[in-house]
């Protein structure tokens, strides 16, 4: 049971703390920041599906755009020889 809860922990900080590093405009001191990583990490059995969920739309949105874009393509050029 704890190991379970550790192993998705770690999950979620990994997740977290990637997002952060990436993010540009976050302060990398700020103690305001480190610790909303340290609560998001400690409450993942409500962060995590979100941050999962938000994953899964974003690139079900990718995916939909690309399939969109072929298919304007495919419109455009109906006779295409291949």
């Amino acid at each position: 049971m704890i190991l379970t809860y550790w192993i998705a922990a770690s999950a979620t900080a990994t997740l977290v703390i990637n997002a952060f590093l990436k993010d540009s405009s976050a302060s990398k001191v700020s103690i305001e920041a480190w610790t909303f990583i340290i609560i998001a990490t400690l409450l993942w059995p409500i962060t995590l599906p979100f941050i999962v969920g938000s994953k899964l739309r974003a690139a079900a949105a990718c995916q939909a755009k690309a399939q969109a874009e072929k298919q304007r393509l495919e419109r455009k050029q109906p006779f295409s020889a291949i």
